[in-house]
């Protein structure tokens, strides 16, 4: 029946591998109600975060409330994800095949772990989508 109160418990969580962007929507005007709900949504256990070397060395220079928010997160949400031979060709391809340009190197990576990986919710752009699809049902 639709809008039962089913426990989360009972789903699997959805995987996300986000880039720094999505973090960055904090201190978006445009998507700081989204994050918000977004990061809500994590600390509720509706998402496990895949997490990079990469995110977290571009974490780094982030406003104070995004590495706040960060830090914040419940580590058992959180899932290290590392550079794979499989997520390095993914990458080759969305520059070689023009799908990304050259200069994208880093958001050819990012793309190549979420693909790699499974996952939702790569960037900003898809982020924002996905948020604007999720306020009308429920996740």
């Amino acid at each position: 029946m639709w809008g039962m109160n089913i426990p989360i418990s009972k789903f699997k969580r959805i995987r996300a591998y986000v880039d720094t962007s999505v973090f960055g929507g904090l201190n978006d005007d445009e998507f700081a109600e989204a994050s918000v709900r977004f990061f809500e949504n994590v600390r509720n256990g509706r998402f496990t975060l895949l997490i990079s070397q990469m995110l977290l060395d571009e974490l780094q220079p982030s406003p104070e409330l995004v590495k706040r928010d960060f830090e914040s997160l419940p580590q058992n949400y959180l899932e290290r994800v590392e550079v794979t031979d499989e997520v390095v060709d993914l990458a080759q391809s969305y520059l070689a095949t023009g799908v990304l340009p050259e200069y994208a190197k880093g958001d050819a990576l990012a793309c190549g772990y979420g693909n790699n990986c499974q996952s939702r919710c790569h960037n900003k752009l898809e982020f924002q989508a996905y948020c604007e699809l999720s306020a009308h049902s429920e996740i």
